[in-house]
């Protein structure tokens, strides 16, 4: 058997549905589902993003597994009844999954985003210095550490020089080097903190608190949907949260 994080699904034909799954052994994956849509009680709850199942992987295709008698593990409450956790947990599974490879090892990321879904359920609400030291982390899983103490452009250590956050070199470089927005470098010692520190214990706040969000979205190509939804909860403008298929 095999343990995968619902990540998100997209609807094949009138019954099936095609999940999009994380795990530590496949990275990335799609699994198809039959009769998914006219599943009842425990079931239904297979299809929810951020369960996480335990499954057989029945004759498929090197693309599309197909799943044989999913069960749940453990299924996040807390967001079905705040609208904060789940935004939160709709940013945590978009970034986990759009980070992870695709078809092979995802441990350290499938780890990290089941940690932030245990966090979730905690009684400590979502903040930002949470989800930014989740960002610092998913990007370091992901092979893409932030570059924070040293240039990214000649390799010379910051060490207190005049800083920018340069998004083409992955992170901070001098501002003597010619690219990027200025940084304090209190800001790098942050986010340097916010990287090591257990995202239940992050308390500092950087004061662009998008800055790695925004290298991430630099990384992909593209931005990030949920980012816009957390902004907006955030400013109490949202009204519901769209979970990311």
């Amino acid at each position: 058997m095999e343990e995968a994080i619902v990540v998100g699904f997209v609807d094949v034909g009138e019954s099936d549905r095609i999940l999009r799954l994380l795990s530590a052994s496949r990275g990335r994956f799609s699994a198809s589902l039959r009769g998914a849509r006219s599943a009842r009680g425990r079931s239904a709850g297979v299809l929810e993003p951020g369960t996480t199942i335990r499954f057989r992987a029945g004759p498929g295709n090197r693309d599309l597994v197909r799943l044989t008698s999913p069960e749940i593990v453990a299924s996040p409450m807390r967001p079905r009844e705040d609208l904060g956790r789940a935004m939160a947990l709709a940013y945590g599974l978009e970034v986990a999954s759009s980070l992870a490879p695709e078809g092979h090892d995802g441990e350290r990321l499938a780890g990290l985003l089941a940690a932030w879904i245990r966090l979730l359920e905690a009684d400590a609400p979502p903040t930002d210095s949470r989800r930014v030291a989740f960002e610092a982390k998913a990007l370091t899983f992901a092979g893409l550490r932030p570059s924070l103490d040293v240039c990214g452009r000649c390799g010379g250590a910051i060490d207190g020089a005049a800083a920018t956050f340069d998004l083409e070199h992955g992170g901070a470089a001098h501002a003597s080097c010619r690219g990027g927005a200025p940084v304090a470098s209190e800001e790098l010692h942050i986010l340097g903190r916010l990287l090591r520190a257990p995202m239940e214990l992050a308390v500092e706040r950087p004061s662009d608190v998008w800055r790695l969000a925004r290298l991430i979205e630099h990384h992909l190509g593209r931005a990030l949907r949920t980012r816009g939804v957390w902004a907006a909860v955030n400013d109490g403008e949202a009204k519901e949260v769209a979970w990311s298929r």
